[in-house]
């Protein structure tokens, strides 16, 4: 290198003296022509000044210096060789002052230019310097990598934290060493070749422990002309620990909201059905593929009734990208039913405010709204009670120990008209002696407690006659202090003879109550149970009292208990329908399934004053539907494996029938036998996929892939080319198959799926011949006018199918005979049985022991 810098530095001389000889000799041919040809008057030096000062900015002091004698020497005696005469002290000075600028030129001119290139030199190093320092200090560790072997030439600060190497150790490795599988290092140039964008790599510490980084690399070249590589590597181990957990936590959110009783739509932002989520199809009955892509005002859920409401929440969404609930909103099923629902909608939008798309998410409240309605009447007649009932009203004033009473007070006390005056001790004076002492005590603590009071008394009214009352009362408090109390007080003396009538009621309902597996419960308006039946509080192992301290959320399952008693308090406080299953843990040790209904009790006012509800036993109902829940994941996995099992012995006589073939070819003398293996072999192929093909359809029926591609077809060609296609068959067994068409109009033709309808008749006749003990088969076509029906029979005159079985040969793995006398999966009529439904149309059957079957199957057109 320091050989190549010298002879660079030395041309480059040379480089510079010529460029002052080139230049000198330019100005003095330019100065002589100047002088020739245009004006002999004009200074001998003219063109020589500028000259001096471009060689001193380019090439220094030496070739300055030379230029300065040339140009003096050119000028003496090559422009004015007799004219210029260095005796004449004129030209003395001009010579004196032309050299004295030249040299001045060759040493202040350099002296400038390396002050500048010194001052250039002190920024970039500042430069260098606080580039270093970022460097250094940067977050991410950065290498700078030899590109030829991959070595490591430098790192900084945050490589050395990160990876725990010391910087001499990192110089004498490569960066093969710090991935953990090595065979990345093929690609590690390669992928440079396509820019710098940020790859993920494992990359292994000094104490050998693997995490994972994000790196870019790009190319540089040093000033030395070695080919470098640039590595920013960036510790994005938490990074992916996060989007791992923000990956579970969608796909949990994803589970629960498909799981949860609630209806979820998604719209573009044209108002279009993209997604048709979680219990929408339950809710309306309609499927995804019958509303996705509909427009709203095209979706058949919709009540024309309602459409107003739809509209003015369009406007909203459209004009606003407003989020609300819509209230009460009618809905259609399909199935015709007019439900209530509860539309809770959210707007996405861009950076513009304009809408992307809007999420609907929706509530089935059919059975709340009856329920209110229900309770919305028995409010209104307790209201109208209330407002019949004879209540005297009174205000009492603590401190004068004075009251204010209404007429009705009066004459519950036989005051007519009422006493001027009234009192406390007027009051108690009415109460009978043995309550007396009672009354006073619970005023007195109600009073100084500063609490809403109530009770119950007998008194003697002013005419003697004794009667029941009841008082209601509560402090208005200013401060700390009790100023008045206010208060009802009625006559309960018709309800207190009934109450034995009650207190029977009340035995014979609550008996009637315990008839339940769990019986009944009461709580007050603040949540707390007051009643319990024996057999529950005997599950669980608790009091009434420790019951009604909310001792039975201590008895929840621990992964429910704090949220049910949240929802339970929050439903008290809202007067909601509650239905909620919880799982108990009874004095066995057992967890029970009960199902908890309940529902708020109003006064008049609609305020909630107790709650009533029902403890079901559901667990017979949970072991169900493990049960049937276990049945189908067990019909599942036999799917799966009947499939698989299904497809090893196809593919060997597969195999059979290629070598068989190629046998028969060399060996001719065995051409009968090997014939008749290679028929063997395509029967069972035939058979095995007739297998394969029907567990795949059921398959698609279950995840409801099933799909049918209608097209205009004609029944009778369709019945004749399945006949044909299943007359060998037939004639293996006996049978002839014969169709009667008893339409006598024009051709029956309807829109349906060719290859499935043809797939049905192919079972049919499939059945017929098995079943048909080589006896004649008919298909027989007719038309139904009266609803426009086409209709085909299969009739077969065989073993016949007992009444029994009729209605079960239709579901998945049934048939109508025994399995050990006929082979099959019992699938194939299953399969007709879900194409005839997608068709819109129904398939029966007709049958009778040894007297044959007739498979009767209508389409609409």
């Amino acid at each position: 290198m320091n050989i190549k810098n010298k002879f660079g530095k030395k041309n480059k001389l040379i480089y510079f003296y010529v460029l002052a000889i080139v230049c000198s000799i330019i100005a003095i041919w330019v100065q002589h022509f100047l002088q020739s040809e245009i004006n002999k008057n004009l200074p001998p030096f003219l063109l020589s000044y500028p000259m001096l000062f471009l060689v001193a900015w380019i090439g220094g002091l030496g070739p300055a210096l030379l230029a300065t004698a040339i140009t003096g020497f050119g000028v003496k005696y090559f422009i004015f060789p007799h004219e210029l005469s260095l005796t004449s002290p004129e030209n003395q000075l001009i010579f004196f002052v032309f050299a004295t600028m030249g040299i001045l030129f060759s040493t202040i001119v350099p002296g400038i230019q390396k002050m500048r290139i010194q001052q250039k030199l002190f920024v970039s190093l500042d430069r260098l310097h606080r580039f270093e320092l970022m460097v250094q200090h940067a977050r991410n560790a950065i290498f700078i990598i030899r590109c030829e072997d991959g070595r490591i030439l430098e790192c900084n600060n945050a490589a050395i934290e990160l990876y725990g190497y010391q910087r001499n150790e990192f110089l004498n490795m490569t960066v093969k060493d710090l991935l953990m599988d090595k065979s990345q290092i093929t690609t590690f140039y390669g992928d440079i070749e396509y820019g710098n964008t940020p790859r993920e790599v494992l990359h292994e510490r000094k104490d050998g422990s693997v995490f994972t980084v994000e790196e870019s690399c790009k190319h540089s070249t040093l000033i030395e002309g070695v080919e470098i590589i640039v590595s920013v590597a960036q510790d994005i181990t938490e990074r992916k620990r996060i989007e791992e957990i923000s990956n579970q936590s969608k796909k949990s959110l994803l589970f629960h909201l498909e799981n949860l009783p609630i209806a979820i739509i998604e719209w573009d932002n044209r108002l279009v059905i993209s997604g048709w989520k979680g219990a929408a199809e339950k809710i309306f009955g309609w499927s995804a593929s019958e509303v996705v892509g509909k427009k709203i005002h095209d979706s058949p859920f919709i009540y024309d009734q309602d459409i107003s409401k739809v509209n003015e929440v369009i406007a909203k969404l459209t004009s606003f990208g407003s989020t609300g609930v819509v209230g009460r909103i009618r809905n259609l099923t399909k199935n015709g039913q007019i439900i209530y629902c509860i539309w809770r909608n959210s707007v996405l939008t861009d950076d513009f405010g304009k809408m992307v798309s809007v999420m609907s998410i929706i509530e089935n409240i059919s059975e709340q709204v009856k329920i209110e309605d229900a309770l919305r009447d028995s409010e209104e007649r307790l209201s109208l009670a209330l407002d019949i009932a004879e209540l005297g009203t009174w205000t009492f004033d603590v401190d004068s120990k004075k009251a204010w009473r209404s007429l009705r007070h009066g004459q519950i006390f036989g005051y007519t008209p009422p006493l001027p005056d009234w009192s406390f001790g007027m009051f108690l004076d009415h109460v009978m002696v043995e309550d007396r002492f009672r009354i006073k005590e619970l005023t007195t603590q109600s009073i100084e407690n500063m609490k809403a009071f109530r009770f119950e008394c007998r008194i003697q009214r002013v005419d003697g006659v004794i009667r029941w009352i009841e008082v209601m009362a509560r402090p208005q408090i200013i401060g700390k202090k009790v100023l008045t109390i206010v208060g009802v007080v009625r006559d309960i003396t018709e309800i207190k003879e009934s109450d034995e009538i009650i207190r029977r009621s009340e035995r014979l309902y609550r008996a009637i109550g315990e008839t339940l597996d769990y019986g009944i419960w009461i709580c007050d308006a603040k949540a707390r149970n007051t009643y319990a039946s024996d057999s529950f509080l005997k599950l669980l192992g608790i009091t009434q009292e420790q019951c009604s301290e909310f001792g039975w959320g201590n008895t929840l399952h621990p992964d429910y208990a704090s949220e049910t008693m949240i929802a339970w308090k929050e439903c008290a406080s809202s007067g909601k329908f509650w239905e909620r299953e919880h799982l108990f843990r009874g004095v066995d040790g057992k967890w029970h399934p009960i199902l908890a209904r309940g529902i708020p009790i109003c006064n008049q006012n609609g305020e909630i004053i107790e709650w009533v509800g029902i403890n079901l036993d559901i667990s017979k109902i949970k072991q169900t539907e493990q049960q049937l829940r276990d049945a189908i994941a067990a019909r599942d996995e036999f799917l799966s494996i009947a499939s698989h099992e299904l497809k090893n012995p196809l593919s060997i006589l597969t195999l059979q029938i290629e070598l068989m073939t190629q046998l028969l070819r060399n060996v001719p003398l065995e051409t009968d036998r090997l014939l008749s293996l290679c028929s063997d072999g395509e029967e069972s192929i035939i058979k095995l996929n007739k297998l394969i093909n029907e567990l795949l359809d059921v398959t698609r029926i279950r995840s409801g892939q099933l799909s049918i591609n209608r097209q205009l077809v004609n029944l009778q060609t369709l019945a004749e080319e399945a006949v044909k296609a299943m007359s060998e068959d037939a004639g293996k067994t006996g049978s002839i198959i014969t169709i009667k068409n008893q339409n006598s109009g024009p051709p029956i033709c309807g829109k349906w799926d060719l290859l499935r309808l043809n797939q049905v008749f192919v079972n049919l006749l499939s059945n017929a011949i098995k079943y048909g003990k080589g006896k004649p088969i008919e298909v027989i076509i007719s038309y139904n006018e009266k609803n426009h029906h086409a209709i085909f029979i299969v009739r077969d005159n065989g073993v016949g199918i007992s009444e029994e079985f009729q209605e079960r040969i239709f579901q998945r793995f049934e048939r109508g005979v025994s399995a050990d006398l006929f082979d099959g999966l019992g699938l194939g009529l299953y399969i007709v049985h879900k194409i005839i439904e997608g068709h819109n149309g129904v398939i029966r059957v007709k049958s009778e022991i040894d007297k044959g079957s007739e498979f009767i199957v209508e389409l609409p057109l």
